[in-house]
């Protein structure tokens, strides 16, 4: 009895060649300077945060400047490994992650300035 072509364990071949070897080397050069980035955000909020006093924002922006940040990289390389494992373009996802990374450590700066 021949099992249904979902069920066979068989290796995808797509016809991919050199073009995901390189769409893997943008994602993985992307991801890295994700983790680049993300670090020095999170140095930055730590060092803003700890000058700024207690106000109602200081929580928040604390959380926004710190600790988003890193949520956002796992985030990413969990999403892009997902996506390269579907054989699907990833490289969009390091560089999203970075923009809403930095644009919530921003709403965080500005809440711990108080304005």
């Amino acid at each position: 009895m021949e099992a249904y072509p979902a069920q066979r364990n068989e290796v995808m071949d797509n016809g991919a060649g050199s073009g995901d070897l390189a769409a893997t080397v943008v994602g993985l050069v992307l991801l890295a300077t994700l983790d680049a980035f993300t670090l020095l955000l999170g140095m930055f909020g730590v060092g803003l945060s700890a000058e700024g006093g207690p106000s109602e924002g200081s929580a928040v922006g604390a959380t926004l400047t710190m600790v988003v940040p890193w949520v956002l990289l796992a985030v990413a390389v969990a999403g892009s490994i997902i996506l390269r494992l579907r054989q699907r373009a990833a490289f969009w996802v390091p560089i999203v992650a970075g923009l809403v990374s930095l644009l919530a450590w921003g709403v965080g700066i500005a809440l711990l300035s108080g304005g």
